[in-house]
């Protein structure tokens, strides 16, 4: 019978310490989330006299994620066709290739710029 108490209590005991460890966690989110609020509506403040270069920082960013995206397609077409057994369709497709990477090259070179 005492045995049976003393694992009740120690039982109880845990499930108090997890109750307890969830609303510090609660207390810590709930904090956390208006610190965070409040960090935001200062940089609203600081940034809403520089809509346009935000914008323009938003545009740019979505350029520069799209690149690599863009890379992998032309290094896929580039490989087809120097794959292929026709010289003539490889000379014309490989200059095509070259062409569209010089292409991305430059635009990731001013988007980069456009960033900073």
């Amino acid at each position: 019978m005492q045995g049976l108490k003393n694992k009740k209590i120690s039982s109880n005991k845990s499930l108090l310490k997890d109750k307890i460890r969830q609303i510090k966690d609660i207390e810590e989110v709930y904090y956390t989330h208006e610190k965070f609020k409040v960090s935001r509506k200062k940089l609203f403040e600081i940034l809403k006299d520089h809509k346009k270069y935000i914008f323009g920082a938003a545009i740019a960013a979505a350029f520069n994620g799209a690149v690599w995206p863009i890379y992998g397609i032309l290094l896929a077409d580039a490989i087809g066709t120097l794959s292929e057994n026709d010289k003539d369709l490889v000379r014309k497709g490989g200059t095509m290739v070259s062409i569209y990477f010089v292409c991305l090259a430059l635009a990731a070179a001013m988007i980069l710029w456009m960033q900073k």
